[in-house]
């Protein structure tokens, strides 16, 4: 802006000036103008320069603006997009979460099973228990059975012998004496003697008899009892290899039945453990640990129930051999006895 100048003052004379005043004057003023003109152009580009920077600003605020907009209504569309898929997300967990606990209560429902088993097998166990002590004191009641009624066979058969000699030698005794007094006196001191001789070697053949018959007939008899002792070895072998066997299938269901026990505990307390876990993480757990959870305990449930079914039919079989070994027993014992 060019110095306002002073007006000038209205009547009054003014003074005139000499050429060396205005040739001053007009080189002041010519500087002067030139000053304002320098000043008007600069401000003009100022004014120039002021308005592109407007401009631009303006643009770069329109642009931003835009951008701005077109950012805002993205940000919302993914923002509506995450929160749709995190509720699907949530009500996915949430109904997984129910078919764990679901799953949970199954589980609980059969580790009561698992202990209404334990406890059979306990009451299958003193069963067996007792099948086994009655089958020792049969063998037992049997061999001396046998025993006692060989021994009897044997007296009796002795008696027997007793008695037909005894009778044997009265009814020779009675004939000959009736044919002795029928003979005269001559042939009976004869027949004396002779009868001495003849009683002499009869008693000595009767004897030998005796004695050969007696050792063959020891002889067969001992024969005999070897072979029903080497039976009875054979039998008490055989029934002392499937009692050691049946033992030993006892030991081994035994320790299942204690691993089962330990496996019964180990789920209670995963059980305990998943039910702690999922009360307190129950919106924060990831829906795949949970599924892979579920999957490993149906899994060990597997194999524990094919375990259980394997033993089952093991103790089944056992029994079955037990009753089968019990009746060919007690048939046995009645031939024997026959």
């Amino acid at each position: 802006m060019p110095p306002k100048r002073s007006p000038k003052k209205k009547g009054k004379i003014q003074k005139e000036k000499t050429p060396e005043e205005n040739e001053w004057s007009e080189k002041e003023n010519m500087e002067i103008l030139n000053k304002l003109l320098n000043e008007l152009r600069s401000e003009k580009e100022m004014r120039e320069l002021i308005t592109r920077e407007n401009k631009e600003t303006l643009d770069e605020v329109n642009r931003l603006d835009r951008t701005l907009n077109t950012e805002k209504a993205r940000h919302e569309e993914e923002a509506a997009l995450v929160l749709g898929e995190k509720q699907q997300d949530i009500t996915v967990l949430h109904h997984e979460i129910s078919i764990v606990k679901l799953e949970i209560d199954k589980y609980l429902v059969e580790l009561d099973g698992f202990e209404q088993l334990a406890v059979h097998h306990e009451v299958l166990k003193k069963e067996y228990t007792n099948v086994l002590n009655e089958i020792e004191e049969e063998s037992s009641r049997h061999a001396e059975e046998v025993i006692r009624i060989n021994q009897e066979k044997t007296e009796h058969r002795r008696q027997l012998e007793r008695n037909f000699r005894r009778t044997l030698i009265q009814t020779e005794c009675t004939v000959m004496e009736k044919a002795f007094d029928a003979l005269p006196s001559q042939s009976k001191k004869q027949l004396l003697g002779n009868a001495k001789l003849e009683e002499e070697l009869s008693l000595q053949e009767l004897g030998e008899k005796h004695l050969t018959k007696q050792t063959s007939t020891r002889h067969q008899e001992l024969k005999r009892l070897n072979g029903e002792v080497k039976n009875m070895h054979e039998k008490f072998n055989e029934r002392s290899k499937k009692i050691v066997q049946i033992k030993r299938n006892m030991t081994n269901t035994e320790s299942y039945i204690v691993g089962l026990d330990r496996s019964i505990e180990e789920l209670g307390q995963q059980r305990s453990e998943l039910l702690r876990e999922t009360s307190a993480s129950e919106k924060k757990m990831p829906a795949a640990q949970l599924l892979n959870r579920r999957e490993a305990l149906n899994d060990e449930l597997y194999q524990a129930s094919q375990v259980e079914e394997k033993w089952k039919r093991r103790l089944r079989d056992a029994q079955a051999r037990l009753k089968n070994s019990d009746t060919r027993t007690l048939a046995t014992g009645e031939s024997s006895v026959v």
